[in-house]
C-alpha cells in the first residue's frame, strides 16, 4: 500500500511540475504561438496531446509492474471513467470520442503491459 501511495504521489509529482514548465514555456512562446494559424495551432496542440499521451501510458506501465494487483484496480477505474463519459450528456459527440479513444488507448495499454510481463490479464 505504501508502495502504492508513493507512486501516486509521485506522479503527481511529476505531473504538477510538468504543468509549470508548460505555462512556463507556454508564456515564452506566446510570440511565436499568436503568429500562427488556426492550422498550425490545432498540429502544436495536436503533438503536445500526443507527447503528454505518450507520458500517461509510461506512469500506466510503471503502475500495472509495480502493484500487487497488476493494474487491475487502476484498469476497473478506467474502465467506470469510460463508462461514466459514455453517459455524460454535457459532452459533444466529438469530444466523446477523443475521451473515449484516450481511455481506451490506457486500458489496451495496461492490458498489454501485462501480457508482455507475464501477469494474467483479468
Amino acid at each position: 500500500m505504501v508502495a502504492q501511495w508513493w507512486l501516486w504521489e509521485s506522479a503527481l509529482s511529476a505531473f504538477l511540475i510538468f504543468m509549470a514548465v508548460c505555462i512556463d514555456q507556454k508564456r515564452k512562446n506566446t510570440m511565436r504561438v499568436n503568429d500562427l494559424n488556426h492550422k498550425d495551432d490545432v498540429e502544436v496542440l495536436s503533438g503536445q496531446l500526443v507527447a503528454q499521451n505518450m507520458m500517461l501510458q509510461m506512469l500506466l506501465g510503471q503502475s500495472v509492474l509495480m502493484t500487487a494487483d497488476a493494474g487491475a484496480e487502476l484498469r476497473g477505474s478506467v474502465e467506470a471513467g469510460l463508462a461514466a463519459i459514455k453517459g455524460n450528456p454535457s459532452m459533444t459527440d466529438r469530444e466523446k470520442f477523443g475521451c473515449e479513444k484516450t481511455l481506451e488507448d490506457a486500458i489496451d495499454t495496461i492490458d498489454q503491459i501485462r501480457t508482455l510481463a507475464g501477469l494474467n490479464t483479468r
